[in-house]
């Protein structure tokens, strides 16, 4: 069994979803609307506010990547789920530390941590995130993408891609010195 060391660790990844900044839901509102327009990143932020944890769905094909997420969790290592939109020609990112993954049909649990609005979609995704603390801003500047470590705003602008895993820019692995000095008298 190979020991995992600062030496031949593999990098830190991070899930980025993008997400609509405004989500429109159908549905009898008070005072007779049928839809109504949900702040995405405020919705989610009231949950976290009230209870300190929130369940994020990934809506469409599941990512089958979850599971290199699912280990470093797992090893405590700080997971982000980093969540982007775009408004006025830039994008936006906000990110919070998974604590949990689940992959199929949401639980009780999972459904009474996620906003509400979710009971429209009928929970219907297959992916899902459990998130605690709140929703920062993340400078996606930093960001790289893991599989070719190109410059994620670069692949944002380029694609319409709804998932990847990112890490941190310049992530070099650390590895011994194999040059030793040499002194002279």
């Amino acid at each position: 069994m190979k020991m995992s060391t600062p030496f031949n660790r593999a990098p830190i990844v991070h899930f980025l979803m993008r997400v609509p900044r405004v989500t429109f839901v159908e549905g009898q509102r008070p005072g007779g609307s049928h839809s109504h327009a949900i702040n995405t990143i405020d919705a989610h932020s009231e949950v976290i506010q009230a209870s300190g944890h929130v369940a994020i769905a990934k809506f469409g094909a599941p990512n089958p990547r979850v599971e290199r997420l699912q280990k470093q969790i797992q090893e405590q290592v700080p997971t982000y789920l980093i969540l982007v939109f775009k408004r006025g020609g830039k994008f936006i990112g906000f990110k919070s530390l998974i604590s949990a993954i689940r992959l199929g049909t949401p639980t009780a649990e999972i459904k009474n941590s996620a906003p509400s609005y979710y009971r429209e979609f009928s929970y219907s995704a297959g992916l899902w995130f459990v998130v605690e603390g709140p929703l920062q801003i993340c400078d996606l500047t930093k960001l790289q993408l893991a599989s070719n470590k190109k410059p994620l705003l670069e692949v944002l602008s380029a694609s319409r891609t709804p998932s990847m895993l990112v890490e941190t820019v310049g992530y070099v692995p650390l590895r011994r010195s194999t040059h030793r000095s040499s002194s002279t008298k």
